[in-house]
């Protein structure tokens, strides 16, 4: 029995935890457009340009914040597609840990009958030398030991480098759900910039279209009497 080892302390220093996979859910790209104003009317987008004339002006701000309207779907649509595939990653590895979690209870089970089987044998020991029929026992439980122990140092062997393997897709999830974290973090920002620009540009352009009608009465038509 000298020299053997049973490592439980692997089976319980080695265990995998998820990291964050199931402590937090990935959040879905923000639906965006419902804070949107609605849109102008075209013909009210040329009655402001052509009673309030500026730079840049309200068609091609118009223009502009279409583009950027386009970019902001792509990237939304991106982004969903990011945390759906990071969150069934999540899962796929809750689904992994199942099977090595039983396999740890039972070898910790197996490590707790192999302990008994030595406790045995040591007993036994102590009756060898006068009992023939114990002697013999002991030998049998010893072969039983041995073929035990090496069965279950093989199993620690292949649960530790399935722990391993687990190890790394989960660090590879950690790597890909910061990333789609901070994907999410940079289209929230450029979403706020466009409502700012587009809440802006739909309030400007019905303000500038109603002056068209003030600023023709105010000017005298040709041939006014008086002038």
């Amino acid at each position: 029995m000298t020299g053997l080892r049973m490592t439980l302390a692997v089976l319980l220093a080695g265990a995998v935890t998820a990291g964050a996979v199931g402590a937090e859910t990935q959040s879905a790209a923000p639906r965006w457009r419902i804070d949107a104003a609605p849109p102008p009317a075209s013909a009210q987008v040329l009655e402001a340009d052509r009673c309030v004339p500026g730079e840049p002006a309200f068609a091609e701000r118009e223009r502009t914040l279409a583009a950027d309207r386009v970019d902001l779907d792509d990237l939304a649509r991106h982004l969903q597609a990011r945390e759906a595939a990071v969150a069934q990653r999540a899962r796929e590895i809750e689904s992994g840990k199942v099977p090595l979690t039983a396999e740890r209870r039972r070898l910790v089970t197996e490590a707790s009958a192999i302990d008994r089987l030595r406790r045995e044998i040591a007993q036994l020991g102590s009756k060898a030398q006068k009992d023939e029929l114990a002697a013999r026992r002991r030998i049998q439980a010893i072969e039983i030991l041995n073929r035990r122990v090496a069965t279950y140092n093989e199993s620690v062997r292949a649960l530790t480098e399935r722990q391993d393997v687990l190890a790394a897709e989960i660090a590879g999830y950690d790597a890909d759900s910061r990333e789609a974290r901070s994907l999410a973090v940079a289209f929230a920002a450029r979403a706020r910039d466009f409502l700012d620009r587009w809440h802006a540009f739909a309030g400007q352009v019905p303000i500038a279209a109603a002056q068209c009608p003030r600023a023709l009465r105010a000017e005298p038509s040709p041939g006014t009497p008086g002038q």
